[in-house]
């Protein structure tokens, strides 16, 4: 798993950081700070990961101190392995109203 930063302007660290599922191991240490980063100089995190279930979400975070000194992040959600199950659909029924219009009710 690799997760890219690629700063827009000029900070004084940057911090990468994967967060794994149960059912997901991180073969290496799935965070790394970085000193001051120029702009367009990007900086990675290579984490081998290893999947004991058919797929996993995993989610990766970038952050960087923003201007006034407060913690500015981007999110990233990546899927390994198998695709996420499909959800069930609705259970929909038809209602006819007193007009003679036909509706589709649904309830979760």
């Amino acid at each position: 798993m690799t997760l890219v930063a690629v700063p827009t302007t000029t900070v004084s660290s940057v911090d990468l950081e994967l967060q794994l599922p149960a059912g997901a191991t991180a073969l290496a240490t799935p965070r790394a700070r970085f000193a001051a980063t120029a702009v367009g100089a990007p900086r990675l995190l290579v984490v081998p990961v290893r999947l004991a279930v058919a797929g996993a979400d995993v989610t990766g975070a970038v952050r960087v101190p923003g201007a006034s000194g407060h913690l500015r992040m981007r999110p990233a959600l990546a899927r390994l392995g198998a695709p996420a199950p499909a959800a069930a659909p609705r259970p929909v029924r038809d209602v006819l109203l007193p007009t003679g219009d036909r509706v589709a009710e649904v309830r979760p």
